[in-house]
């Protein structure tokens, strides 16, 4: 293995050709001399972890990937932007049912005078339901139960409130054998993957 000095002078060399910086770029970037950057290139001096940290934004990559031996820096890279852009598509799915509630209210209150909240409130559950099938695509287990959990309650709380005049708080007693049964598949899960590690 290498010392992790070694890694660190390997890993700034590579991330500043990479991003297609001279040493002089990237100290003006960061705020000091290129002889500076010179010598933490050749092993003269370390960076401290607040310049490390100022590297790893001027990279984009977390500061860990910089202490790690066998850095693909371009597959880092693409890595944290495929994560970036797979949360900008569900929060903008999520967004476009509210856009859709919003829309489906106004047009009931501006043509029929109909105040229909409750398309509001299904929209909740709704969400959580696209965060389940995102969570299951492209996230861990942990926000899938979670998702899972969120979308059992808000549509026992949807149900409640639909029929609020007979007073079926009983659906939530309801809730109860479902959210045991939720984290008794997620321990169960758990367990399965902690014993293929």
């Amino acid at each position: 293995m290498k010392d992790i000095k070694e890694i660190v002078v390997n890993n700034l060399i590579n991330l500043r050709k990479n991003a297609k910086l001279t040493q002089i770029e990237l100290a003006e970037k960061i705020g000091y001399s290129d002889k500076s950057v010179s010598r933490w290139e050749h092993g003269e001096v370390m960076p401290d972890i607040e310049t490390l940290y100022k590297l790893s934004l001027v990279y984009d990559v977390p500061v860990a990937v910089l202490f790690e031996e066998t850095v693909d820096i371009k597959k880092e890279q693409r890595s944290q932007k495929q994560s970036t852009n797979k949360l900008i598509i569900a929060l903008l799915s999520i967004i476009s049912i509210w856009i859709i509630a919003t829309a489906v209210f106004t047009c009931l209150k501006t043509f029929f005078g109909l105040v229909a909240w409750e398309i509001f409130i299904l929209a909740v559950p709704c969400s959580f339901l696209l965060g389940i099938i995102f969570s299951a695509l492209w996230s861990g287990k942990k926000v899938l139960f979670i998702c899972i959990s969120a979308f059992v309650w808000t549509i026992i709380t949807y149900f409640f409130l639909q029929f609020i005049q007979f007073k079926m708080w009983l659906l939530f007693v309801m809730g109860v054998p479902m959210q045991i049964a939720i984290l008794l598949i997620y321990n169960l899960h758990s367990n399965k993957v902690k014993k293929l590690k």
